[in-house]
């Protein structure tokens, strides 16, 4: 079994892994909804419902390139504003504003609520902060730059890792941060929620480790990381376990 004692670079996923990145979503697409609800004047009963308007924007979200790559990493205004359209093609329905002008509004109570209730998970800054005190940590995130490195800040993660590296495609940029890092591939460890944390770590001929805390189904990966564990408590008592 690995023996995460010995290794001296910690590279940590920060969505879902270290953040509640989901559940904070969740909530800033609850609160857009109320939004769209209250800036309906007619036609009430055609609405969509929660379910529908989460599966439609969901639809516009996970559109990919034609390299296969995602084209938002967000419900990004674009994704609104495509929805929003969409729901100009019911005349029942008449709302306070239209288009791009209820796209935007949709979108900042979103933002607003998603960022107001971003955190860090569990025993994050307990595993951070003994990890600092035996080598170096860094975060590894996809997704836009600014966004991303907004997260960290908004929720302190900043403070405790070396950098924050953000990439539009870990999978393949990982490999080459490590090596531009002079990494000793044998004291690293790539640490994430994600199939795509593990293939990136697999890719970069490191350690890999697996943490049960997003909303993925972990038993339909097809690759698999070195451990999988349940969350950053158990992460920490096995780093704290004693020969």
């Amino acid at each position: 079994m690995l023996d995460l004692r010995s290794k001296k670079v910690f590279l940590f996923d920060l969505d879902d892994t270290l953040i509640n990145a989901h559940q904070a979503k969740e909530g800033g697409l609850l609160r857009a909804y109320q939004k769209l609800v209250s800036e309906c004047i007619t036609g009430f009963e055609d609405l969509p419902s929660y379910d529908e308007f989460y599966s439609g924007l969901k639809q516009i979200y996970e559109i990919r390139d034609q390299n296969g790559r995602k084209k938002y990493f967000d419900f990004d205004p674009e994704v609104f504003e495509e929805y929003c359209n969409g729901l100009s093609g019911n005349s029942s329905l008449i709302f306070r504003h239209y288009g791009f002008s209820l796209a935007a509004r949709l979108c900042w109570h979103y933002r607003d609520t998603k960022n107001s209730s971003l955190m860090a998970l569990p025993h994050t800054f307990e595993v951070l902060n003994f990890l600092r005190a035996r080598g170096t940590v860094y975060c590894i995130t996809e997704g836009k730059c600014n966004y991303q490195h907004t997260k960290a800040m908004l929720t302190d993660i900043e403070m405790y890792v070396e950098s924050v590296f953000v990439t539009n495609d870990k999978v393949n940029e990982l490999k080459e941060f490590a090596k531009e890092r002079g990494f000793d591939r044998d004291n690293t460890v790539m640490i994430g929620d994600s199939e795509n944390d593990t293939r990136a770590g697999k890719n970069a001929e490191i350690s890999t480790v697996c943490i049960k805390s997003g909303v993925h189904d972990y038993e339909s990966f097809k690759i698999m990381a070195d451990i999988t564990i349940d969350d950053l408590d158990q992460l920490l008592k096995m780093l704290k376990a004693k020969d």
